[in-house]
């Protein structure tokens, strides 16, 4: 049976609303309970009707038995209707009893008027054979009118005497009472009455089996359902315990895989970082690929590398980020807490001011700092800040300190590897580049000068007598000269001028994109200008040095780079055969004797 429609209801548990399935559950229990009862009781009324027409059907009997010998008795007498009285009444039932078994009834005997007032005439009680005198009151039913309603109280007031007058119900089909008649005329009416032991040995033992085994089934289905409920509730609760901690489960793996994917993405960002540093041949190119990867990997936190410099004096920004960075461009090392620890710092806004004096106002939430070491030392620091509304979380920390690391060693080796190509392509006492980058840089000059229809100059620079310099003021002066002409020439030349030291005391330099008589209005300056330098060694005035230069263009004095550096230094020679100090521009015919 459907008692109510919970199936509706259900998906509902899995979301934590059990309140409703459990009211229809109960709901369904009382309905249970509630309609057993009631069939219970209903059958027991129809097992109870059974039984009281069964007694019916004995009294009923009982009764006309009675009329029967009543009447016989009466029709020996030759009793006549107009001498009915008590005592001929009594004379008439003495002579009827023996041999009628109806000990467990009482038998009333009564007269009714034409507007149906009773008149009694005998109550006789078998079992103690005694007559009850009825002329003054009238006895009760002992509980039983039901048995003979047509005798029942016609009010509650009567006091349950069923003797005042007679009610006539149409609804009975078969009364209790028997007119013993003789003839045609009605002598007087009978009425047995049950006593308590007739009722005893009838103990209506079906309609409380039918009550008792109703009561009993409806228990048991109502302890079942209930016992049921107890059991899906405790199902119900490990369903919604479980379905909560599968919940949690998968909050805590989706919050995992979120996780799991920022950090792949940080892996990411920083091989991709890490790629493009290895890719960089200058450390500015190298801060342009940190600024481009770090705004990617702290979107929120706005930052800066920050440089050391050579005297280890100052730090200095070399690389930012974001908008609102609260730390200084330029600051001293002991300013900084994390470079004084040597460990990274993390720091609230209301202990910024107090112990990093590099903060600027207003100081922000959080600010941390991570010196970047490599090879055991410091070379510059990490610096993030948190703005309001942002939290610098122990991952992020973590990804800084990470970060720090694979900068400073990238930042590292890539210093090393300027210094190394310094190294290969410079001459170390005069800072020039060496011969060996001298030649790469004129094949790929005339080469450029080639296709583009460009002249090419070359000087050559000799100084004047530096063989007796050195005889006359030691090596260690010469080097001294050699140097401060490296400055000086460096000073002289453009950006787009290469100089080199080709050997010993001279020197070469190569002028892309300049003609012939520009070429020798630089020489005469660089010949002019070397005269003034004042140069000293150990406080000593060297003198004044000068220089003697050749000067050869592309494509007039040589269509290759190897003939126009003979076409320059056969000019130079020339300047020394004539006296130094002078510039000489090469002829035409070097050309031809070059070729």
């Amino acid at each position: 049976m459907k008692y109510c429609n919970c199936k509706s209801k259900i998906p509902n548990l899995y979301f934590g609303d059990r309140v409703q399935f459990a009211k229809c559950r109960n709901e369904s229990a009382k309905i249970v309970a509630v309609g057993g009862i009631c069939l219970s009781v209903l059958a027991s009324i129809v097992a109870w009707q059974w039984d009281t027409e069964k007694l019916q059907n004995f009294i009923h009997e009982d009764s006309d038995n009675l009329k029967r010998a009543l009447e016989e008795t009466i029709d020996d007498k030759n009793v006549i209707s107009s001498a009915i009285d008590e005592l001929k009444t009594r004379e008439i039932l003495n002579a009827t009893l023996p041999g009628q078994t109806l000990d467990k009834f009482n038998i009333y005997l009564y007269t009714t008027s034409l507007d149906g007032e009773i008149r009694p005439l005998v109550f006789y009680e078998p079992k103690t054979h005694t007559y009850v005198d009825v002329s003054q009151h009238q006895p009760k039913l002992a509980g039983r009118g039901w048995l003979c309603p047509e005798f029942s109280p016609i009010s509650t007031s009567s006091g349950g005497k069923a003797f005042g007058k007679l009610r006539r119900t149409h609804l009975l089909a078969k009364p209790c009472t028997r007119e013993v008649k003789i003839g045609t005329d009605t002598y007087f009416s009978l009425l047995l009455l049950p006593t308590s032991d007739y009722f005893a040995a009838h103990k209506y033992w079906r309609t409380w089996s039918v009550l008792g085994g109703g009561l009993v089934l409806t228990s048991i289905l109502t302890s079942y359902l209930l016992a049921l409920q107890r059991y899906t509730n405790r199902v119900e609760a490990q369903v919604e315990e479980r379905t909560g901690e599968l919940q949690e489960s998968n909050e805590r793996l989706q919050q995992t895989n979120s996780q799991l994917q920022q950090t792949l993405k940080e892996i990411r960002l920083l091989n991709e970082m890490n790629d493009g540093l290895l890719a960089c041949y200058t450390l500015e190119q190298a801060y342009a690929i940190i600024s481009l990867y770090m705004e990617q990997l702290f979107p929120d936190f706005p930052g800066g590398i920050f440089a050391i410099s050579e005297s280890k004096n100052f730090l200095e920004e070399m690389s930012s980020w974001g908008e609102g960075s609260s730390i200084q461009k330029l600051f001293c090392p002991h300013d900084c807490m994390a470079l004084r620890m040597g460990q990274p710092s993390v720091l609230g806004s209301d202990r910024c001011g107090a112990l990093c004096k590099n903060v600027n106002r207003p100081h922000p939430s959080q600010h941390c700092c991570i010196p970047m070491a490599a090879q055991g030392e410091t070379i510059g620091l990490l610096h993030l800040s948190s703005p309001e509304g942002a939290k610098l979380t122990q991952s992020k920390q973590e990804l800084g300190t990470t970060v720090a690391k694979q900068v400073a060693l990238s930042l590292a080796n890539l210093k090393l590897r300027e210094s190394l190509q310094h190294q290969s392509i410079r001459d170390p006492l005069t800072n020039l580049f060496n011969r060996r980058y001298m030649e790469t840089c004129l094949e790929r000059e005339l080469r450029r000068a080639q296709l583009g229809g460009l002249p090419l100059g070359i000087l050559m620079l000799d100084l004047d007598r530096f063989k007796q310099f050195n005889d006359t003021f030691g090596h260690d002066a010469g080097d001294t000269v050699l140097r401060e002409i490296g400055l000086f020439l460096q000073k002289q030349i453009r950006g787009s001028d290469i100089a080199c030291r080709y050997g010993g005391e001279e020197i070469t330099l190569i002028l892309p994109d300049t003609p012939l008589d520009v070429c020798r209005s630089r020489a005469e300056q660089i010949r002019e200008g070397v005269k003034h330098l004042n140069i000293q060694h150990r406080g000593q005035s060297l003198g004044v040095v000068s220089f003697s230069i050749g000067v050869a263009t592309f494509p007039e004095h040589g269509l290759t780079g190897e003939a126009v550096v003979e076409a320059a230094d056969a000019a130079l020679y020339r300047a020394k055969r004539e006296g130094r100090d002078r510039v000489i521009c090469a002829s035409i015919n070097a050309i031809a004797n070059t070729s």
